[in-house]
């Protein structure tokens, strides 16, 4: 009990209690700020391949035939997500209105994107949704010539 007493007394006893009881919720705080940055990143970089997808589907001339290689293109631009050619959709359409009929009939190319996120921490995944997981659903759509 007496040195308990003295290290009461002792500055250094003090600054090394305070900075026990403080740790912890500055690391929680810390790796909750790392989490919604991930979220945040896997969101942007989700939207940033489906534009890129619909981009680069234009420039091949907006050609059914080119899916499997559309896909490809979509999931080395998203690479850091880890996506599966499952995860990435890709559809063909005409627009509306329609141009006159002398006019090249021009179609439309939609790329989407699903990607199941997980959190790491509890604090940031019950933030984000109730279960921890969150599926950010991300959708381009541009217009190319046949």
């Amino acid at each position: 009990m007496i040195r308990i007493l003295r290290a009461a007394r002792n500055d250094r006893a003090t600054t090394t209690l305070e900075f026990a009881l403080v740790a912890p919720a500055l690391i929680l705080v810390l790796i909750c700020c790392l989490d919604f940055a991930r979220a945040l990143d896997a969101y942007v970089l989700a939207t940033n391949a489906t534009r890129d997808g619909a981009r680069y589907a234009t420039m091949q001339a907006v050609d059914p035939s080119a899916v499997p290689s559309i896909k490809a293109y979509v999931i080395q631009r998203a690479a850091p997500l880890a996506l599966s050619s499952a995860d990435v959709h890709v559809s063909f359409g005409t627009p509306e209105p329609s141009w006159a009929p002398s006019a090249p009939q021009p179609l439309t190319v939609t790329v989407t994107i699903d990607y199941s996120w997980q959190a790491v921490t509890w604090v940031a995944g019950t933030f984000i949704s109730a279960t921890g997981t969150r599926t950010f659903h991300a959708t381009s759509t541009m217009e190319g010539m046949q």
